[in-house]
């Protein structure tokens, strides 16, 4: 898991929306090993942000933003 969010952190930090809602989604699951709600919550708005439908339908069932 740590391998997967380590390639995945590489491509958010290019700005690379489905990478920004993978890691989003592995830090808001409160079953996580590695959750981290701040940090879940900036990456599920960076991708939403560009444009992202997964991360945008998040906010919208989810009533966040």
């Amino acid at each position: 898991l740590k391998d997967a969010a380590a390639l995945l952190q590489k491509s958010a930090e290019q700005n690379f929306p489905p990478a920004q809602h993978a890691l989003a989604v592995m830090f808001l699951d409160p079953n996580s090993p590695l959750q981290n709600r701040p940090e879940g919550h900036r990456l599920m708005q960076a991708a939403a942000d560009a444009g992202f439908p997964p991360a945008q339908e998040f906010f919208k069932s989810s009533g966040l933003h």
